[in-house]
């Protein structure tokens, strides 16, 4: 669908992120360019619709958390990159 959304469970930084991509004048037009104050492991499961393609965790997370985010909402042969972390 060309969305592009960026959830972050701080708020500050979803604030931090919006001003500092609207700033530059390349960026401003984007209307696709999304970003929610949410926590990614509270949210309910996408439906069929609003899968992604790709997922890009920013922070580590433990192997089970990361199985539960492409679970609830990457698409079929979507892409997860992730950082995890040694259990």
């Amino acid at each position: 669908s060309g969305r592009v959304l960026g959830i972050e469970r701080h708020k500050d930084m979803v604030e931090f992120a919006s001003t500092r991509c609207f700033m530059h004048k390349a960026l401003q037009h984007l209307s696709f360019l999304e970003f929610q104050h949410a926590d990614a492991f509270l949210l309910n499961s996408a439906s069929n619709a609003d899968l992604f393609d790709r997922i890009y965790v920013g922070a580590g997370v433990e192997k089970s958390q990361a199985r539960d985010i492409a679970e609830k909402f990457l698409a079929k042969k979507g892409e997860l990159i992730v950082p995890v972390e040694s259990q």
